[in-house]
């Protein structure tokens, strides 16, 4: 399922279409998750950040900075690794906001992501390390940077005049912007 995310998007992932990519019968699948949610939500639970950004702030004696380059790094390497699944499945949602799939697993992420990053984000708020900020753009402003980054960095990689900076100094320098940006 997650290379047929990778490769053609979420539309044409059917569980026929996994079954086949699978050597698989559709029953077993339907016996395994229930059906096409909850194949598509085991998936992205896989391949997405959410238990890995829940575990980074966790630890509320880390400091401020460490923890936002840490967020950082793990958003890149879950937009960078293969097969391509958080990026396809965010860009569906973001293309088609109405249709089913899509939708009920952004939400159930967004909401997961809302949970851990943005009560982390909020705590840190009340402590008085980051401005008191709408938690909406709070979150919007420290995740989008590196997402859209590391989402069109495949295709800018092929263009000669676009020298692009490794993917540690990217992280460095959205960390550190967002960091100026929010921090007391």
């Amino acid at each position: 399922a997650a290379s047929l995310i990778s490769d053609r998007g979420l539309e044409p992932v059917t569980l026929e279409a996994v079954a086949a990519q699978a050597d698989c019968s559709v029953h077993s699948l339907y016996a395994a998750f229930g059906g096409r949610d909850e194949l598509l939500r085991r998936v992205f639970d896989r391949y997405s950040p959410i238990l890995d950004l829940d575990e980074a702030v966790s630890d509320p004696d880390v400091e401020l900075g460490e923890t936002v380059h840490r967020i950082y790094r793990l958003l890149t390497e879950a937009f960078s690794r293969e097969p391509r699944v958080a990026p396809a499945m965010l860009a569906e949602g973001l293309a088609r906001p109405t249709e089913g799939a899509a939708q009920a697993v952004l939400q159930y992420h967004v909401s997961r992501m809302l949970a851990g990053v943005g009560q982390w984000l909020a705590g840190e708020v009340v402590a008085g390390r980051i401005r008191d900020l709408p938690l909406p753009l709070l979150v919007q402003q420290m995740l989008a940077p590196i997402g859209i980054h590391t989402m069109i960095r495949p295709a800018l990689s092929n263009i000669l005049e676009v020298d692009l900076p490794d993917l540690d100094e990217a992280c460095t320098v959205f960390a550190d912007a967002f960091l100026r940006a929010v921090a007391t």
